[in-house]
């Protein structure tokens, strides 16, 4: 008789007449009528933690199988030629061509052995166009 020790007074019996017809009564369970509903686990909590966790498996299986599947597709790889103007020669005094790519990859910048001047220009060319520019 679980009901005749509930915590709360209001879930017990009411009274002593009440636990000796719930003793008399064979059919008597624990809840009254409401008792059969909620051993079948049809209630709208039972289902909704049954799909929630349903769902939450299906999501944790997901998760994993896109964490340890590698990818196998290498990312491609583009190469291209940057022509120096016509009498320019790309070069550096210590460790080859000194060559730079604008922030946003618009321009590429390079230095540049001129022809007679003495000096090594800076020249500028966009990616998109074929010639490159000395920058004044």
């Amino acid at each position: 008789m679980h009901r005749a020790l509930e915590k709360l007074p209001a879930d017990r019996f009411r009274g002593a007449q009440d636990f000796a017809n719930a003793l008399a009564n064979p059919a008597f369970r624990h809840g009254g009528e409401g008792a059969e509903a909620a051993g079948t686990g049809t209630t709208p909590w039972n289902r909704l933690s049954v799909v929630s966790t349903g769902l939450s498996f299906v999501l944790a299986l997901a998760l994993g199988w896109t964490l340890l599947v590698p990818n196998d597709d290498p990312e491609p790889v583009t190469r291209f030629v940057v022509p120096a103007p016509e009498g320019v020669t790309a070069y550096s005094k210590c460790c080859g061509p000194t060559v730079a790519l604008s922030p946003d990859g618009q321009w590429i910048v390079f230095v540049g052995r001129g022809v007679g001047e003495g000096r090594d220009p800076l020249y500028r060319r966009r990616l998109g166009l074929l010639d490159a520019e000395e920058i004044p």
